[in-house]
């Protein structure tokens, strides 16, 4: 059966390799299986049918423990001797250790056995610690090198490559490990690709097992009913891969530890990214972000990470591609718009690998919507004047005070980096924008609401107060001209 099992795979991998020289694309029989699992895969093969060749079977042995990466080792090992043949007579021969744990999960073990029947391993049940375990492995049955399932993102994993010595004061023998360098979502890849069975315990928000005493569900997956998602759903970002062992607790003679500190976020979240060179410089405060957290929140929606980022379409492109590919959504905000220099559309396009396009469907989402490109927003029509004038920003700033008393309203003291904003009787929001350049104006006023009669008042009076003789200009729209540098 463990013959049979590893040829199965070891056919799927050659196969792939066939197709891609006959026809550069994947055959009917293999279909579901990407190209880059198909890849990782054969680096893999070529790590483990370089140890079969070293060494010889009964100087080898496998650890085991019923957990998914010792699982995906498992079966690339037995593909790996199922290329080899000639070398084996059958799996029985390769020695699979098991370091038992006094609290192990019942489902482990469950796991453990029917893998044992199933593909008829020599199972070497261990008592002991690991050293003294391979110290038994090593007098007992000669062992001389243990295929080991270590991941960089392990504890320790980054101090070893895919042959390396044991580490000095343990006996002497060879660490070999295949899937050094695949990443969690790499690991559910090949389970679900290739629709190995698993230790069940994954699909109750377990994400790394170890023994009762110091293993817990993943929190990351917990849903708001008290529910768990299966671990194939956690999906981690380059930096993040440790978290699979969240849960983990830090206990005496282990190198299993709880990371404090690190980031949450759940699989149904969304990404925001911000982008504008005025949000980056402090000419405007990033208002959009708090807002939206607000309103995702209340729909019960996870925001996983925030970005503020400037108006280049390679860094766009990178955010998009990244952050898309780890969450549910990716929400930009700041760049779409009818301004002559944006960038938005472009760069979400790059990053999602599509080509700009008309689509009719938008067309007709945004009619609905009653989104036009001018000031409005789901129906809510907003209107907009603009003051400048050669007056400087600190007595401007009186002036706004003055003006929210006389409106009876109150002057929220939002900064947009250093410039004044206040939003006057709850309807009209008005922001000072001071320019330091060689422009004939040395502030800009902008006053924006819904109701046009408010803005007009508010802009009477604000008219009032300003000396004639320092307005240059009063404009129809809120859009801010770009400083040059000084």
């Amino acid at each position: 059966m463990a013959f049979m099992a590893g040829a199965a795979l070891l056919e799927a991998i050659a196969r792939k390799e066939r197709e891609e020289k006959e026809e550069k694309k994947l055959h009917a029989e293999t279909v579901g299986v990407s190209d880059s699992m198909m890849k990782k895969c054969k680096e893999a093969m070529d790590t483990i049918q370089a140890a079969l060749r070293l060494y010889e079977p009964k100087e080898m042995a496998i650890s085991f423990n019923g957990g998914k990466d010792a699982t995906v080792l498992l079966h690339l090992v037995m593909a790996g001797i199922a290329s080899m043949n000639e070398r084996w007579e059958s799996m029985e021969e390769l020695a699979c250790v098991y370091f038992e744990d006094e609290e192990c999960f019942e489902e482990v073990e469950e796991f453990i056995r029917q893998c044992q029947e199933q593909f008829h391993l020599r199972i070497i049940r261990l008592k002991t610690g690991y050293k003294d375990g391979c110290a038994h492995m090593i007098d007992n049955f000669g062992t001389k090198a243990f295929f080991l399932g270590t991941r960089k993102s392990d504890p320790h994993g980054h101090t070893v490559e895919k042959f390396s010595p044991s580490t000095a004061g343990w006996p002497s023998f060879m660490r070999i490990h295949p899937i050094l360098y695949w990443h969690y979502a790499d690991i559910w890849s090949f389970l679900l690709q290739f629709s190995i069975p698993y230790c069940k315990l994954y699909d109750c928000g377990y994400t790394s097992l170890g023994g009762k005493h110091n293993t817990d569900k993943n929190h990351m997956l917990r849903q708001r009913d008290g529910s768990y998602l299966p671990a194939h759903q956690l999906q981690l970002l380059e930096s993040e891969q440790h978290m699979e062992r969240h849960a983990r607790k830090e206990t005496a003679g282990t190198s299993t530890v709880t990371r404090r500190g690190a980031s949450h976020f759940k699989p149904c979240s969304v990404a925001l990214i911000t982008i504008g060179n005025e949000v980056l410089t402090g000419k405007i405060q990033d208002s959009n972000t708090s807002c939206a957290c607000k309103y995702l929140h209340g729909l019960g929606i996870s925001v996983a990470r925030v970005l503020v980022i400037p108006d280049e379409i390679q860094l766009i492109a990178d955010a998009v591609r990244e952050y898309s590919s780890h969450h549910m959504a990716v929400i930009t905000m700041g760049g779409i718009g009818p301004t002559h220099d944006d960038l938005t559309l472009e760069a979400v396009g790059q990053g999602l690998g599509v080509e700009m396009a008309e689509s009719d469907e938008m067309q007709r989402l945004l009619a609905n919507l009653k989104i036009k490109q001018s000031m409005q927003c789901a129906g809510r029509q907003f209107h907009a004047k603009q003051i400048r004038c050669t007056l400087d920003e600190p007595r401007l700033t009186d002036l706004l005070g003055e003006v929210a008393e006389v409106l009876g309203g109150k002057e929220e003291e939002t900064w947009e980096g250093g410039i004044e904003a206040g939003k006057f009787a709850g309807l009209v929001e008005i922001g000072s924008y001071p320019y330091f350049d060689n422009s004939p104006y040395k502030t800009i006023v902008v006053l924006e609401g819904e109701e046009e009669e408010e803005v007009d008042k508010s802009l009477r009076m604000l008219l009032d107060k300003i000396p004639t003789e320092t307005i240059t200009a009063i404009e129809q729209h809120g859009s801010l001209p770009v400083q040059s540098c000084l």
